[in-house]
């Protein structure tokens, strides 16, 4: 139903671009608005909306942050396919990062009619709403950077709740670098937040934004976890992308003989020890039809690539990974984490994200003798003062995000 009726506001779009239109644009995205069921409403509105950019895990920031809290104004979330299918009609390319150069910015900045439609659209939303927020997660998504900054900021301001903050470190010298180049500045947003001190300080020393600006807040979604009711054993196995802190750092290099090391002791580890589950995440849209056939015909392997890291590790004891924010998190939530390099080289320290020493197992002898461990004996993470120094440099202030977002979206 939901896709039906998607497809029918999107057709009311492609109408309003062929018409030369922008009013039947604003009409098919502003009637596509849905309210999410996560969020309670005061009886009393203020005159304020916020309109949220739909991206899942990003969405999940600002649903653990309004947990529990009565809202006063309203926030609506929109889907991206709009401003994608406006992009498409006027650049007649996908609106993607990869390949997109300085030209492609500029582009967007000097194609009058573009502006015009993106700006006539901004004017009809603020002429319906007062004091209007609009929501992004990423710089990255090529089809909001026109309605971020053709606009009326005097009643309309778009923030960008940043979710992509960690990077290995020749990844991240690239990225920063490639940011530069590409877009100069982030100014046209009015305010930017990021989890840690870190990038913060790497985007104000690039002057990629104002400081004023840009505020780390800590990753907000992070929730209280315990272990569900289960007499066996769980493994957590957050599977590994290919090219994880390598990005376009390396066209050739990637971590494809590592996971068919990890995956491959894993899953003999399932057929010796059948008492023990294991279960397999991937990220949305890095689907593995070969683990997800193994989890069918093995009893104790479950294969999901839905959902958030969050949502799995209430039910595990052990997490295992590489390359992923969700690694802290786990550490953050005092889950047992094994982190298994396998004779990597010192060389490709550059292309790695920093790990406890004591949760990095150097060998595949290593790591049975470390899993064998974790799953036999229990230990405080948190407490652990080397770990501690890492998640805050991943993850900032966990404790205090929900709070610290809050304040902002709430001014």
């Amino acid at each position: 139903m939901y896709n039906l009726r998607l497809l029918f506001f999107r057709c009311i779009n492609l109408l309003g671009l062929k018409l030369n239109l922008p009013v039947l644009s604003f009409i098919a995205i502003n009637s596509s608005r849905l309210k999410h069921k996560s969020f309670s409403y005061k009886k009393k509105f203020k005159k304020k909306t916020i309109f949220i950019l739909y991206k899942s895990r990003g969405v999940n920031d600002i649903i653990e942050t309004f947990k529990d809290k009565k809202i006063n104004y309203k926030i609506f979330i929109l889907s991206r396919i709009f401003f994608k299918d406006i992009y498409y009609f006027f650049f007649k390319r996908k609106p993607s990062i990869i390949k997109f150069k300085k030209k492609n910015f500029r582009d967007i900045l000097n194609n009058f009619e573009y502006k015009n439609y993106i700006e006539k659209i901004n004017y009809y939303f603020g002429k319906k709403y007062s004091n209007i927020i609009f929501i992004t997660f990423n710089f990255t998504y090529i089809e909001s950077l026109g309605p971020s900054i053709f606009k009326d900021e005097s009643k309309i301001k778009y923030y960008c709740l940043l979710k992509e903050n960690n990077y290995s470190p020749i990844l991240k010298k690239i990225r920063l670098e490639n940011y530069k180049k590409i877009f100069n500045d982030f100014n046209f947003y009015h305010k930017m937040t990021v989890y840690n001190e870190d990038i913060k300080k790497n985007f104000i020393a690039k002057k990629l934004i104002d400081k004023k600006k840009i505020y780390s807040i800590g990753l907000p979604r992070i929730k209280k976890t315990k272990k569900s009711l289960n007499t066996n054993k769980t493994i957590l196995y957050f599977t590994i992308h290919p090219k994880g802190g390598i990005g376009t750092a390396s066209p050739k290099k990637n971590w494809n003989s590592l996971i068919k090391k990890i995956e491959k002791f894993l899953i003999s580890y399932m057929e010796e020890n059948p008492k023990v589950n294991l279960i397999i995440k991937s990220k949305v849209g890095n689907y593995n039809k070969k683990l997800d056939h193994i989890s069918k015909k093995t009893s104790n392997i479950e294969y999901f690539h839905t959902g958030d890291a969050q949502d799995y590790l209430s039910k595990s004891d052990v997490v295992i990974g590489f390359n992923s924010t969700a690694i802290y998190e786990s550490l953050y939530s005092n889950k047992k984490v094994l982190v298994p390099l396998l004779n990597l080289k010192s060389k490709d320290k550059e292309y790695m994200f920093e790990y406890p020493k004591d949760i990095i197992c150097k060998n595949i002898k290593n790591f049975k003798e470390k899993l064998d461990y974790a799953l036999k004996y229990n230990f405080n993470n948190r407490k652990k003062k080397s770990h501690k120094k890492i998640i805050n440099k991943y993850l900032g202030d966990p404790e205090n995000a929900k709070q610290n977002l809050f304040k902002i979206l709430n001014d």
